[in-house]
């Protein structure tokens, strides 16, 4: 579908005088005042030719900048540089953790995880589990009642796969970490 063809003319005015006719695609859009000399009908003319090319240039600098590409948050190379810091420390914390775990005895391993611990024994922030729970890349599997507080509980199988997706192995339907995507 071609673009309209846009024609600004002076014509005369039926009851004496001059205007201005702008036609889109042969049918009248705007018609100016009736002028007396035909000076003022240019004068006129030039001033509509001007408003839109200065509405063109504007509508594109809007459009240019709605096409820019958005990542959320994460675009300024140093954040993009501390998330990933980030990520590398959580899957550092979990593979010491892991390595302590298969010392253990099976009677003596954590089955079931809270923020709190998670936050201590991985450094993972509340708000980015938050994130996870929200992205469905990790499921809260039930709750507790501590010290009069009802406390999400994650197993250990849903936070191996939760860092699993952190290492970018697609075992699950997101690969994206902390939201980024």
């Amino acid at each position: 579908m071609g673009k309209a063809k846009v024609e600004i003319k002076i014509e005369p005015y039926p009851k004496g005088g001059w205007y201005v006719v702008e036609r889109v695609g042969g049918k009248v859009w705007w018609t100016s005042s009736n002028y007396q000399s035909i000076e003022l009908a240019e004068t006129r003319k030039r001033e509509r030719e001007e408003l839109k090319a200065n509405t063109a240039e504007r509508l594109d600098n809007k459009l240019a900048k709605r096409l820019k590409p958005k990542t959320g948050l994460a675009t300024k190379p140093t954040l993009v540089k501390r998330i990933s810091k980030a990520k590398m420390r959580y899957l550092k914390r979990f593979d010491e953790y892991n390595e302590m775990r298969n010392q253990q005895p099976e009677s003596e391993r954590q089955t079931e995880f809270q923020l709190t611990e998670i936050h201590r024994l991985f450094g993972v922030h509340a708000t980015t589990i938050e994130r996870a729970i929200y992205y469905r890349q990790i499921k809260p599997r039930g709750k507790k009642l501590i010290r009069g507080h009802w406390v999400r509980t994650f197993k250990y199988e849903d936070l191996c796969s939760y860092f699993d997706i952190l290492r970018g192995i697609p075992n699950a339907n997101d690969t994206t970490t902390m939201g980024n995507g």
